[in-house]
């Protein structure tokens, strides 16, 4: 039976580690290896072989694609002519989620029609909490939201998502948000542990700012500036033009590539698997 393994991660700084080895070991047995991107497979081509790695970038779900009206989810959640900006993804220092929590105070000070909704959990929780007992209305914590469709719905609801990255693909939720035709918000330090402190950066390189904005990670007033000019400037992003950019990008169809594999393996066409690996590394 052959096994597939997805990577995620950065082995730079774990060339000599326990990852390393891990890797090594699980190379004897593993036949594809699965990188969200070109430079991941670069990444791990480090330490497996190369003719075993596929790339398959992050893609949305349909139903992020749906312009449906939103579920019962979002009833409640905000007034209609409130600016919603919603956090998706694990709440934690790791995802630069401390910028956008420190910011809160200030931007209400300054606006009372933003409101602040989280979804997700982490080991910031506890701070969306005590901003929410603080400023009831304003700030809300969703928890963790599995049901996609739902998830759909909130992000539709948004008017822009803070989400993460790495310098060189985005996160699942961000691919999602800009699915759902709604614009991002990135930290430009890359949602890595081992990376923090050091000099990689992410630039709009990875996405154009017409699809969202990046702000200096841990910077409260270039962050407020921010939320508060996009209040400002309603017209500023094109929902349209977000989900067409989506839809070329990030599609279902970018796991085509690993559903052929499988059917290959399953019809035990070898020579059809050797022809994508070879195919997939060109």
């Amino acid at each position: 039976t052959p096994i597939m393994v997805s990577y995620h991660g950065w082995m730079e700084s774990n060339i000599k580690g326990g990852i390393a080895r891990l890797t090594s070991i699980l190379s004897r047995y593993t036949e594809v290896w699965v990188a969200n991107s070109e430079e991941s497979r670069q990444d791990l081509s480090q330490l497996v072989d190369p003719r075993q790695i596929l790339v398959s970038e992050h893609y949305a779900g349909q139903e992020f694609f749906d312009t449906e009206a939103p579920t019962f989810v979002v009833e409640g959640l905000a007034p209609p002519d409130a600016y919603l900006v919603l956090y998706a993804g694990r709440i934690d220092k790791e995802k630069n989620a401390d910028t956008l929590l420190d910011s809160i105070p200030e931007i209400l000070q300054l606006n009372r029609n933003v409101v602040f909704a989280f979804c997700g959990e982490g080991e910031l929780g506890p701070r969306v909490k005590e901003l929410e007992e603080i400023y009831p209305s304003k700030v809300r914590h969703l928890g963790y939201v599995s049901d996609k469709s739902d998830l759909a719905a909130l992000f539709r609801r948004a008017d822009v998502v803070w989400s993460y990255g790495d310098e060189h693909y985005l996160a699942r939720p961000a691919v999602e948000a800009l699915a759902s035709g709604r614009p991002i918000i990135i930290t430009d330090q890359p949602a890595v542990t081992a990376k923090k402190g050091v000099q990689y950066r992410i630039t709009h390189s990875l996405f154009p700012d017409t699809v969202g904005a990046i702000v200096k990670t841990g910077s409260i007033p270039e962050t407020v500036a921010l939320i508060l000019s996009l209040l400002d400037a309603p017209d500023r992003f094109d929902s349209n033009f977000i989900r067409d950019y989506a839809r070329d990008r990030y599609s279902p169809r970018n796991l085509d590539i690993i559903i052929d594999l499988v059917r290959a393996y399953a019809e035990r066409d070898e020579r059809q698997v050797k022809a994508m690996l070879t195919a997939g590394n060109r």
